[in-house]
């Protein structure tokens, strides 16, 4: 089983990109925080705050919501391995 399930990584330090896409082929999520609006990191990132919105609080309200996205998704993904159309037909039968 997986240990890390979410990487987070304050930087701007557009170097790291390559660390969070391969955080995220391993099914890893990943959040930045870092000050550069446009760069790379929050681009790769599957959510991204700057100091800014840290410090007003914003990243705190929206954890419940993003964690929530993340769940839904882990959930349809399962349900995608675990259908196998032709097992369904032969217990339907």
């Amino acid at each position: 089983k997986r240990q890390v399930e979410c990487v987070v990584l304050v930087s701007d330090d557009s170097g790291f990109a390559e660390i969070l896409w391969e955080a995220k082929e391993r099914c890893v999520r990943t959040v930045v925080i870092g000050d550069l609006n446009e760069g790379a990191l929050k681009r790769v990132a599957d959510v991204a705050y700057s100091w800014k919105e840290v410090v007003m609080g914003k990243a705190k309200k929206e954890v419940e919501k993003v964690v929530g996205k993340w769940k839904d998704r882990d959930v349809l993904k399962k349900l995608e391995w675990s259908y196998d159309p032709v097992l369904e037909k032969e217990r339907g039968s």
